[in-house]
């Protein structure tokens, strides 16, 4: 389990440092990759602040990794809306 966690983790980190070094920084890279480091360490810091989240996102809340690739998956999904990039993603079965 904890070398799954490691493997996860430093994926995350070269991940996030290619995006932040491929290309000039804008603000929505800015949130993508801020707003999920700052909630996770905050969960790590500060668990008792996350105590009162309603019981159906009780288990984003379990674990700081968990809470920061959901969110940065949800941001980076919601924030390329209206960006005018062609969506890459198709769904065309032939």
């Amino acid at each position: 389990m904890g070398a799954i966690i490691v493997f996860v983790a430093s994926f995350m980190i070269v991940s996030s440092l290619q995006i932040i070094l491929s290309s000039k920084p804008d603000t929505r890279k800015t949130f993508v990759i801020g707003i999920p480091l700052i909630f996770g360490r905050s969960l790590q810091a500060v668990p008792e602040l996350y105590a009162q989240v309603v019981p159906w996102l009780r288990p984003l809340f379990g674990s700081a990794l968990t809470l920061a690739t959901v969110l940065a998956v949800m941001l980076n999904l919601l924030l390329r809306i209206g960006d005018g990039k062609p969506n890459e993603a198709s769904f065309n079965h032939e």
